[in-house]
Order: C-alpha cells, then sequence, then structure tokens
C-alpha cells in the first residue's frame, strides 16, 4: 500500500498546538500532523482518567504528491481518494481503544455520551 513511500527516511513538519489541562483531562484543539509517509488530523479529549475521545482523521493518499501540488502553486485535493475516520475512546475497562468511526461523529459528534 505505502510502496511508493519512502519508509526509510521519515521526516515530520514541526507540530505545534496549545493544550488546554484541567480537572486531569487534556484538551486538544483541531492538530495537523504532517510526514513524508502519512499525514493527520485529530482532536478531542485525552484523559488521565476515563473520557479519552479523540478524533483521528487520516487521508491514505501520499504525502508528496500534495507536496508537489504545493510547490506548483496548486491547492493541495481536499476529501478526494480513500480517508480513514477513526476514534480513540476509553472502553469499559478504561483501555483506549482505536475504532473506525463511519458516521464521521469524531468527539463533537455525540454530546449526548459525554
Amino acid at each position: 500500500m505505502f510502496r511508493k513511500r519512502n519508509l526509510d527516511h521519515i521526516y515530520f513538519e514541526p507540530v505545534s498546538n496549545v493544550l488546554t489541562i484541567k480537572n486531569g483531562k487534556v484538551s486538544i484543539p483541531e492538530m495537523n500532523i504532517e510526514s513524508s509517509a502519512i499525514n493527520l488530523s485529530l482532536n478531542g479529549t485525552y484523559a488521565f482518567g476515563p473520557g479519552t475521545d479523540i478524533g483521528i482523521v487520516v487521508p491514505l493518499r501520499n504525502p508528496q504528491k500534495v507536496a508537489e501540488r504545493k510547490a506548483k502553486g496548486l491547492k493541495p485535493k481536499k476529501n478526494k481518494g480513500i480517508v480513514l475516520y477513526l476514534r480513540a475512546r476509553d472502553d469499559k475497562n478504561g483501555d483506549v481503544k482505536i475504532v473506525w468511526d463511519p458516521l464521521h461523529k469524531g468527539p463533537d459528534g455525540d454530546k449526548e455520551d459525554k
């Protein structure tokens, strides 16, 4: 699947964000993580106890092609190709599990669960 990506030499763009910590929970606003192998976007809440709920969006297109489009002065293609919508949430035992989010709810999508 990733055979055209140089996985022997992966680099990351600088990552920055402002996190808020309150009552044992870390609030993560929309944050993009870009590497030479894969890009992803996430937001939500990480909790030191129960309450972790993080939405993760992973477009599977090659980041190198995105960089090439930007270098040519073109806008990156958004919402094209295969995009995985995942969610990291607590289970009943308090362990964080990553699951598929087919309805793209993310942490903001189901307020009634909180």
